[in-house]
């Protein structure tokens, strides 16, 4: 049911900001229903938009843009807009969990390495263990972080 609502909404959001182009409030609404319709090119684009705003702080809005970067594997350009995020909300796991997602995906196979890889270990344990701390679980990811806690490589 979600679904059909978020699509129903969509052209009536793209219609929005069409009218209004620089209203954040109304390139927010839109980027993440965009998201949520898997339509991750065009969610980065608006809400790239948003996010270049001048004091641009909506945590759901920087959220969902680093979950799309993450969704089509920028791995780099996700880490700005989920820090963006846990900083405007620094209590909500999600922004948590897709920095030390985006973060995890960056230490190549075989790695750690080097000084570089040991700071990713180290940022992608720390956001996992908060995203824990406030609530969310991804067996996937506490399955990579427990690897590299016990002084592993990648595989």
């Amino acid at each position: 049911e979600k679904k059909q609502d978020v699509a129903g909404a969509l052209p009536l959001l793209k219609k929005a900001v069409e009218l209004e182009g620089d209203n954040v409030g109304f390139l927010s609404d839109y980027g993440v229903a965009l998201v949520s319709s898997q339509q991750f090119d065009e969610a980065v684009t608006v809400l790239s938009r948003a996010a270049a705003s001048p004091d641009y702080r909506n945590p759901g809005g920087l959220y969902n843009l680093g979950a799309a970067h993450l969704n089509q594997q920028n791995f780099v350009e996700a880490i700005e807009p989920f820090q963006r995020a846990v900083e405007a909300f620094p209590t909500w796991g999600p922004p948590h969990m897709g920095l030390a997602w985006a973060t995890f995906a960056q230490i190549p196979k075989g790695c750690p390495c080097g000084p570089e890889d040991e700071e990713r270990v180290k940022f992608t344990t720390e956001h996992y263990q908060k995203a824990v701390e406030l609530g969310m679980a991804d067996p996937a990811l506490k399955e990579r972080v427990d690897v590299l806690g016990r002084g592993e490589k990648i595989k």
